[in-house]
Order: C-alpha cells, then sequence, then structure tokens
C-alpha cells in the first residue's frame, strides 16, 4: 500500500530466525506485507544484509526473496526524509530502556515466584511439623493406653477368678459381674474417659468432643487386644503341645531322611563295588588272554629260529660233503632234456596256448587250490613242468660258480628259457585273474630261485624220495 509520504514503523519482532537482529527495528511500512485488522500484528519482509547495506533500501520497496518475518507494531511515524542519527540514537536509546524494563519486569516475575515458591514450602513444613507432632502424641498416648491395658487385664483377670469361684459358691451374680456385663453391653456410642481407672468405677458419659475419634479408635483397639489377650490365655496350652508335636514330627522327619540317605550310601556302594568288580575280572580276563598269546607267540618263534638254524647247518653240511659237480654229463646246449612233458599226451593240458609247455590236470588243479599267491604257486609248478633231476642241478638261467667255492667247479645248466618263461607269466596271469598277491614278476622270479637253491641242498636221502615220487605219479599217469 503506497502513501505520498513515507511511514516508519517499529516492530517487536516475535518470530526471530536470525539471532544478529535485534528484538526491536525500524522499517519502512512499504515492507509490511501483511497486517491483521483487530491488532498490531503484521507480517513484514527484512533483508538478510548488514546493518550499513540496510541503510541503502530504505527507499525500496518490498523485495519477495528477502526472509518474511512475524512481529507486532510498538510504534509508527510519518516523515518526508529519513530518520537523523539523532533520532537514530534516541530510538536506541528507548530500545534500550524497554529492555531494560522487559528485564526489570521478568527479575520482578521471578522473584514474585520465588516468594510464592518460599511461602508455599514453608506452609508445607509448617503442615509437616504438626503432623509430626500429632503423631508423637498420638504414639505417647498408645503407648499409655497400652500401659494401661495391660493393668486392666490384670485386674479383670483377678476378677474373673473370684466372680468365678463365688458364682460356684452362692450362685447369685455379684454387682462386678453385673458392672462387668454392664461394660459390655454398653453401646459403641458410650465412651469412658480415658484418665478414670480408678477401681471406685467410672461413669459412661454419651457426647463427642474434639478427640472423640481419636478415643473411639484406642477404645475399640483396647477391647480387640483383650479378646486377644484372653484367647491367647485360653490357647496358651494347646500352643505349647503343638510346638511339642512339631518338634516330634520335625525330629521324625530327620530321622526319616537320615535313613534314607544312609540307605540310598550303601546301595550306591554296593552297586560300585559290583561292578568295579566285574570289571577288574574282565580285565584279569585280558590280561591272561595277552598272556596266553605272547607266550604261544615267543614259542612260535622260538621253533621258527630252531628250525632255520637247523637248516642253515644241514645246507652247509650236505653242500660240503657232496661230491664235485660233473657238468659233462648234461648238455648246456639243448635245454629240452629239462622238461618232464616234451609233447602233448591224455590226461595233459597246455599251461598256456601256443607255448608248448604241458602239465597234468590233476596237478595243475591240485596247485590252484592249495596255493593263495603267485609265488607259491610257481614253485609248486616247478615239478609239474621239469623233471627233478633238472631240478637237483639246474639254475634258473644257468650260473657261473663263485670265486674261491671249493664245490661246483664248473658252471651250472639252466632251465628251458621257454618253460621257464611260460611259467612266470603264468602265474603272473592267474593271480591277476584271481586276485592274489605278489604278483610282480620279480618276486616270482627270486621265489623260483630261492626254490632251486632248496633241491640243491637235499639230501641224497631225500633226493632219492623225491625221484621216486614223480617217477611213481609218471607211470601212473602213463597207465
Amino acid at each position: 500500500m503506497a502513501h505520498e509520504y513515507k511511514r516508519f514503523v517499529v516492530i517487536k519482532i516475535l518470530s526471530q530466525r536470525n539471532y544478529d537482529l535485534e528484538q526491536y527495528v525500524c522499517i519502512p511500512r512499504t515492507w509490511i506485507k501483511v497486517k491483521d485488522c483487530d491488532n498490531d500484528d503484521v507480517v513484514f519482509g527484512y533483508p538478510s544484509e548488514q546493518r550499513d547495506n540496510i541503510a541503502r533500501l530504505i527507499n525500496q520497496s518490498l523485495d519477495k526473496r528477502w526472509p518474511i518475518l512475524f512481529g507486532e507494531v510498538v510504534h509508527d511515524t510519518e516523515n518526508k526524509k529519513i530518520k537523523s542519527t539523532s533520532e537514530k540514537e534516541k530510538s536506541s536509546s528507548k530500545k534500550i530502556k524497554r529492555k531494560q524494563t522487559d528485564s526489570g519486569d521478568k527479575t520482578q516475575n521471578k522473584q514474585a515466584k520465588a516468594k510464592r515458591s518460599k511461602d508455599e514450602t514453608d506452609e508445607i513444613e509448617l503442615q509437616m511439623s504438626k503432623l509430626m507432632e500429632i503423631e508423637r502424641g498420638s504414639s505417647s498416648k498408645e503407648s499409655e493406653t497400652e500401659e494401661f491395658e495391660a493393668d486392666e487385664s490384670e485386674a479383670d483377670e483377678s476378677e474373673s477368678i473370684s466372680n468365678d469361684t463365688e458364682m460356684e459358691d452362692n450362685e447369685t451374680p455379684t454387682t462386678s459381674r453385673r458392672s462387668a456385663r454392664a461394660q459390655l453391653s454398653k453401646p459403641d456410642g458410650y465412651y469412658r474417659h480415658i484418665d478414670d481407672f480408678s477401681d471406685s468405677g467410672s461413669d459412661y458419659v454419651p457426647g463427642y468432643d474434639i478427640n472423640s475419634k481419636y478415643k473411639s479408635t484406642v477404645k475399640k483397639g483396647r477391647s480387640k487386644r483383650k479378646v486377644s489377650e484372653s484367647n491367647r490365655s485360653n490357647q496358651s496350652e494347646p500352643s505349647d503341645n503343638n510346638e511339642n508335636d512339631a518338634v516330634d514330627i520335625s525330629d521324625t522327619n530327620l530321622c526319616q531322611i537320615n535313613d534314607e540317605v544312609h540307605n540310598q550310601y550303601r546301595n550306591f556302594c554296593t552297586e560300585f563295588n559290583e561292578s568295579y568288580k566285574k570289571t577288574m575280572a574282565i580285565f584279569d580276563n585280558a590280561v591272561n588272554y595277552l598272556r596266553q598269546v605272547i607266550n604261544e607267540n615267543e614259542k612260535i618263534s622260538k621253533v621258527s629260529r630252531k628250525k632255520s638254524k637247523d637248516d642253515r647247518e644241514r645246507f652247509k653240511n650236505t653242500s660240503e660233503s657232496q661230491p664235485p659237480f660233473d657238468a659233462s654229463r648234461y648238455s648246456t646246449g639243448d635245454t629240452k632234456w629239462t622238461i618232464l612233458y616234451p609233447g602233448p599226451c591224455p590226461g595233459l593240458v597246455e599251461l598256456m596256448p601256443h607255448t608248448g609247455v604241458y602239465v597234468s590236470k590233476e596237478g595243475l588243479i591240485k596247485c590252484q587250490n592249495t596255493n593263495q599267491d603267485a609265488t607259491k604257486l610257481a614253485r609248486a609248478l616247478l615239478e609239474e613242468i621239469f623233471k627233478m633231476e633238472a631240478l637237483f642241478v639246474c639254475s634258473f638261467t644257468g650260473s657261473v660258480p663263485k670265486r674261491g667255492s671249493k664245490n661246483n667247479l664248473e658252471a651250472r645248466p639252466g632251465l628251458d628259457v621257454n618253460a621257464r618263461d611260460t611259467l612266470v607269466r603264468y602265474a603272473e596271469e592267474y593271480g591277476y585273474e584271481m586276485n592274489l598277491g605278489y604278483l610282480d614278476v620279480v618276486s616270482i622270479i627270486n621265489s623260483i630261485k630261492n626254490q632251486l637253491q632248496k633241491y640243491h641242498s637235499l639230501s641224497p636221502e631225500e633226493k632219492n624220495d623225491l625221484l621216486k615220487k614223480q617217477a611213481s605219479l609218471k607211470v601212473k599217469f602213463m597207465k
């Protein structure tokens, strides 16, 4: 809203977003955006710049980019010119005074609030002190009433005992009895005075004074205490009996618990001893079995060592006692003389096809059934393929005598090449087919050589027995 004259307005900022501003600002009226009709609340724009630059923007109108603030108009003036510096100083002094007054009002309000709070706390303390005094007085009165009640209870008990004896003798109610009944028959509205506890008797006065409530509560409590004391006196003996019974029951329970614990412990010990005996018996049996096994193994090892020692000595003796080997009787070029069956015959089978090596069918089946690895099978088939004379004399491939040996000065002939190679291949292949052990060729050849060494070391009697056995089997087979 534009006017002919510039109108400056002093506004108290109510919603201050920029804390660098003061609480009061003086702006042109053209910067006011909205004004309330009922009061002096306005919404205005104020530039967010420094104070020196704001003085240059006074002649400008409201800019939409300025931040919007909310305040209350406290003073307005109309002048054609901008305020002078003196007026600015006056306005600043007024602002300072207003601030001081506002701060003074605030301090006064704070002081008033503090006084009110102090007064309230003083009143509360007074009330609390009064209540504490009342409670102390009531506690002292209660203690006094309890003492009086104890005295009265003793007097009543003595009076009741005397009255009971008189009733038994005369069977007429006494004055004391009537007075007691009258006292018990009085309603709650009648109260006796607290100070009248003499033996002469006291009258009931109906009425209600300031301490009537307290007196009524005291009387009720006294009557209740009397009843409870009488009940206690009547029940004193049963309570003692109950206590004795409880002690007896607790003793019996403890004895039963001790017996149960003792029985459980005894059962546990017996079970543990039995299990221990069983386990120790098992261990003893295992130890005895191990001892037997060890003793048997020791015996077997002793026998085997003794047998091997005897074999070595016998081999040494036979090798020394044998005459010198004469190789001139045997042909070293033709090795067919070493084969037992040089050609096919009924009852013979070819060991491997297209090899020309024949063995008896029965002997082959027997060797296959009795030997469970390839090396043993090869050693057993030596007697089925070669002659015993050749086995006593020949080596596997033909050998030269060792240097320095006295016997066997000439070279030994070897077994037939085709027959020995066929034997080795058959043992290897049959071992693979039947999943036998010692399937390598080297172990099979070494086993055959060792067996030939045993044949060489036999005594003449053992050699003759083997020759007779082979000859009988051959004659039987030829028939």
